[in-house]
């Protein structure tokens, strides 16, 4: 029984170490310049198991009345002006970064292959950066991503925004209430791919929306404002851990 009670806190432990934001302190300090590789947000909702929406869900991104392109572009002028502005190191101008021939011509993923799959498709990004979703990319394509980068870029700056839908319990049968959790995850990549930096935040809307038979999903007008509340307070915390963390 002791055993099991170890090893349950252990495992406990593990768990909460892993969900937090890590940094590797002596490292990001020793970057004297960086260059902001992705900057986007993801349209395509992520859902619990709770509702079976799948072709809902695809629908609700493939509408141009659910426009987060505002929340790329705040998310961008939070990157260059909010975030990295206490972060202990330069930015290489954005302009020497997306608009290289370098990175205009730089292919991420072989011909063929179903950029779909990574959610690139409904990657919502402003100017030029790639449509490249930064959410689950492994160690080998963030170092075949630097390859992108300026020379002079020591590490490399990924910024990407998500969101889930779940439920909220309701006591009307057939009804359930919906939450939007916003997830923003901010890294900071060296040129082996590997992170010396993750600032990963999530943060659930106020409000929520009635869901009758899935189909409410559909409806952008009553999805927009839980998504915007989310995102706002995933902002505000980033915010918060940047400047009691990396602020010199």
């Amino acid at each position: 029984m002791r055993r099991f009670t170890y090893l349950v806190c252990i495992l406990g432990v593990l768990f909460f170490i892993t969900s937090c934001s890590s940094m590797d302190t002596s490292r990001v300090k020793k970057v004297d310049k960086a260059a902001v590789a992705i900057v986007g947000v993801e349209k395509h909702i992520n859902y619990t198991d709770d509702f079976e929406i799948p072709q809902l869900v695809q629908r609700l991104a493939q509408s141009d009345k659910f426009d987060l392109q505002p929340i790329a572009e705040n998310l961008h002028e939070n990157t260059f002006g909010v975030y990295t502005e206490v972060m202990p190191f330069t930015l290489i101008p954005e302009e020497e970064v997306i608009e290289t021939e370098r990175y205009k011509n730089f292919e991420l993923y072989n011909e063929g292959y179903e950029e779909a799959t990574d959610g690139n498709s409904n990657f919502i990004t402003v100017k030029n950066y790639k449509k490249y979703n930064p959410s689950g990319m492994l160690q080998g394509r963030r170092a075949k991503l630097f390859e992108a980068m300026p020379d002079e870029a020591e590490a490399m700056l990924m910024v990407g925004l998500s969101y889930k839908l779940f439920q909220e319990n309701s006591m009307i049968p057939g009804v359930n209430k919906g939450k939007i959790e916003a997830d923003l995850d901010i890294r900071l990549v060296k040129p082996n791919g590997e992170r010396i930096l993750t600032i990963n935040k999530k943060a659930e809307s106020d409000n929520s929306m009635k869901v009758v038979l899935d189909a409410a999903i559909l409806d952008p007008d009553k999805i927009q404002p839980l998504v915007q509340d989310a995102t706002d307070k995933a902002m505000a915390k980033a915010e918060e851990f940047i400047q009691d963390n990396l602020s010199d």
